[in-house]
């Protein structure tokens, strides 16, 4: 599983087996760049995009671009 895009410390975007999804985990998108493989160990949450929702992943990127990473680790803490 590969990244294609990092969106901050605790989300990233990949590809695995021709599927884009997002994933979440506590540390997963630290000092990692797009190509570098993901730490399986530490996804906790896993979205698919399917093809109906690939409009959605430009609204999502634009969101997760928009929070700082207080607000998110907020979100998160809030989440969990």
């Amino acid at each position: 599983m590969r990244i294609e895009r990092v969106y901050n410390n605790n989300v990233v975007q990949v590809t695995d087996k021709h599927q884009e999804e997002i994933i979440m985990g506590r540390g997963l998108g630290f000092q990692k760049k797009p190509g570098d493989d993901v730490d399986l160990e530490k996804i906790e949450k896993r979205f698919v995009l399917q093809e109906t929702d690939q409009d959605m992943v430009g609204e999502l990127s634009r969101v997760y671009q928009d929070l700082s990473s207080q607000e998110l680790n907020l979100v998160l803490a809030i989440y969990y």
